[in-house]
């Protein structure tokens, strides 16, 4: 079958933003940021903290150096705030080089915001990866590590859990996964922020080596 990569790079740096004289430039302050779109369509957040450059502009243009594509990108989204706005709406789209914005704020807003802002890869050092529902999941020392729903390379870094223990194994079970440590297991339903909930196992019994661990029809063995 196919192999892919998970997770999407993320700019390593803020924008590099300029401004010209212009007369039908902007006036305002305003905040641009970067993001990159991967050959299979999914888009990365633009920063492990949100990497952002804010510049005054009075009567001038925006601009705007595009930072280099690492392996697997195709293009840079590049996103800009309203005057002293909050959201990012797309104002440009390209594969490297510059160009100048000079967007009016009416028209920026007809263009698709930024909601990719905590699309981060996954942690490192993840081990028992499964999926139940479109959600995936990871472990980490004692923290279990959850997606968004339907984007695997998607890994926000508040979705996790806490365990007793280190996490010795995860496995799928009908509508939730079971996890295990060495002595206890939990039993976690749900599927995004909102609807995540764990549950122990009122028992003593964990798994101290879950390499064997498997299903059949949903059952864990």
């Amino acid at each position: 079958g196919d192999q892919y990569t998970l997770g999407i790079p993320y700019p390593a740096t803020a924008p590099v933003v300029g401004k010209t004289t212009d007369a039908s430039g902007l006036t305002g302050s305003f905040k641009y940021c970067h993001t990159f779109l991967s050959e299979d369509g999914w888009e990365s957040a633009p920063g492990e903290t949100l990497l952002f450059t804010q510049i005054d502009l009075s009567g001038e243009r925006g601009d705007i150096t595009l930072p280099a594509l690492p392996a697997g990108m195709v293009k840079v989204y590049t996103y800009r705030t309203i005057d002293h706005g909050s959201d990012y709406y797309k104002v440009h789209e390209g594969a490297g080089g510059s160009f100048s914005d000079t967007t009016t704020d009416l028209d920026i807003q007809t263009g698709k915001v930024m909601d990719t802002l905590n699309f981060l890869p996954p942690p490192d050092e993840g081990k028992y990866l499964c999926e139940v529902n479109g959600t995936f999941f990871l472990a980490v020392d004692d923290r279990i590590y959850y997606s968004e729903q339907g984007n695997p390379h998607a890994w926000p870094p508040l979705n996790w859990l806490n365990m007793p223990d280190t996490v010795t194994g995860l496995v799928e079970e009908f509508e939730g996964i079971l996890a295990y440590t060495a002595n206890a297991t939990a039993r976690i339903t749900g599927y995004d922020a909102l609807s995540i909930t764990r549950q122990l196992i009122p028992t003593d019994q964990g798994c101290k080596n879950c390499r064997t661990i498997s299903t059949i029809t949903d059952a864990p063995i």
